[in-house]
Order: C-alpha cells, then sequence, then structure tokens
C-alpha cells in the first residue's frame, strides 16, 4: 500500500515538475516572440523579394532585436492602421515613430534609435524663388494653399505639427506615400510637402524626373532633426523595454 502511494506520488510530483516546464518553456518563448509592424517607406524601410524588409532604419532595428535576443515577425501595414494595430494589448512595435503627447497616451517608447537630418520643404519649382524658406514665408504659403500635401498619420516633430494643427492641415491630409505625393506636387494636383533630407536623396535618385519638376528648400528655423524611435503597444511587458532599451543604448548610447 505504502510503496503504490509512493509510485503514486512520484508519478504525480513528475506530472506537476512537467506542466510546469511546459508553461515555463511557452511563457519564456513568448516573451522572446514580438511582431514588428512596417510600412514602405525607403529608404527608412521598405518591401523585397526577401523574407525580410530592408532599409537603414530596419537593418538597425533588425540588429537591435538580435542582440537584444527577440525573435521577430514582419507584417507590412499602412500607417493608420498601424496606428490602430497598437492600440490592441499585444506584443508588437513599430521603428521610426516620432514620440508626441497624444501618442504616448496610446503608447510606449523605447529610447531614441535614430535622428533624423533637418526638414525639407517641397513645391513645384515653378513656384520656388529661393534655396531656403523661413517660418513666416512658410506659413504665408500654407494659407495661400488650396491642396497641402500632408500625409494622414505622420508626424513632422514638434514644432511644425504645432503649425500644422493651428493651421488645421491636419484635417486634410492625404492618404498615400512620400513619392505619390511628390507626384502630385508635380503633376500641379498638390502644392507642397514636407519630406527629410534622407528621403528626397533616396528618391530622386530613383524617380530622377521629379528633380526636374521640383524644388527643395531648407526651413531656416528648422535646424536640428528630429529623434525617431519604436513604438510599442501597451501590450508589452516592461521587461522586454528594458531588453530592447539596453540593446539600443549599447550601439547608440550617444542619442539619448
Amino acid at each position: 500500500m505504502m510503496k503504490s502511494r509512493r509510485i503514486r506520488f512520484k508519478f504525480l510530483g513528475g506530472l506537476v515538475i512537467a506542466i510546469l516546464t511546459c508553461f515555463y518553456t511557452k511563457t519564456g518563448a513568448k516573451e522572446n516572440n514580438l511582431t514588428i509592424y512596417y510600412f514602405h517607406r525607403p529608404p527608412y524601410y521598405f518591401k523585397t523579394n526577401g523574407a525580410s524588409p530592408k532599409g537603414f532604419i530596419m537593418t538597425f532595428v533588425v540588429k537591435v532585436f538580435e542582440r537584444a535576443g527577440l525573435e521577430v515577425d514582419f507584417q507590412e501595414f499602412p500607417p493608420k492602421r498601424i496606428l490602430e494595430e497598437l492600440k490592441k494589448p499585444k506584443r508588437a512595435c513599430s521603428p521610426g515613430w516620432f514620440k508626441t503627447p497624444d501618442r504616448e497616451k496610446l503608447y510606449l517608447f523605447s529610447a531614441p534609435i535614430y535622428r533624423d537630418a533637418p526638414l525639407t520643404f517641397v513645391m513645384s519649382r515653378q513656384n520656388a524663388e529661393d534655396s531656403k524658406i523661413t517660418v513666416k514665408e512658410m506659413i504665408a504659403f500654407i494659407r495661400s494653399s488650396r491642396v497641402p500635401g500632408l500625409i494622414c498619420g505622420f508626424s513632422y516633430g514638434p514644432f511644425l505639427d504645432s503649425i500644422f494643427s493651428k493651421e488645421e492641415l491636419f484635417t486634410r491630409c492625404i492618404s498615400t506615400s512620400v513619392v505619390n505625393v511628390l507626384k502630385m506636387i508635380a503633376t500641379k494636383r498638390v502644392d507642397f510637402t514636407i519630406i527629410f533630407s534622407e528621403e528626397f536623396g533616396y528618391i530622386f535618385n530613383n524617380y530622377p524626373e521629379l528633380r526636374k519638376s521640383l524644388a527643395t528648400m531648407v526651413i531656416d528655423g528648422v535646424h536640428e532633426g528630429n529623434k525617431r524611435y519604436l513604438m510599442c503597444s501597451k501590450g508589452l511587458s516592461e521587461r522586454t523595454i528594458e531588453r530592447i532599451n539596453e540593446s539600443i543604448r549599447s550601439i547608440v548610447s550617444w542619442l539619448d
């Protein structure tokens, strides 16, 4: 009888250990898996024929996750869809976003991963009178604009966002890509847009016909580029965010 009880106890004890081992293995595996949402925006991140997207920010982000010991799955969505998906409690992030007060209410942010070159104002070459534009001149042009070319879901940094909000430009945003906005300016369907130096160099190299039609102007008074971050769902654990930040800072500590 005693022997039977011992065998039963050993069996139950072994079963409990097996269940707990399985649970913690699955939990640990889950803690190491992450979904990365991105949208097509070269040269930052763009889809390729391979399994993983490319782009200089995406390459850096992949290195961050590898160093943090996290396995990632990539999914391409439009910017507005990404903003909605990250509101859900899931293990997911998206690279290259600006941190704004409104976004901080809805999402978690990593340490900074990149600082942009200064922003560039783009309009039709026919309307351009100089290679730079002051903030005052830009506001005057905006107020006379029929069709602004701001992209829905994008932030242009705290300083310009405040100007564009005051002029109610975000209520007239358009859902499209940066390349399409530039094509719309070239064909006079849109009056202007704001892009980053990294972008127009890449785009003009790949779409040389746009260079002939468009003028790029430095915005005088907006000298420092904005920092970009990984924007994540609040479903991500504090420990995972810490692992990501430790990895980022081990590579680009000077950005903090």
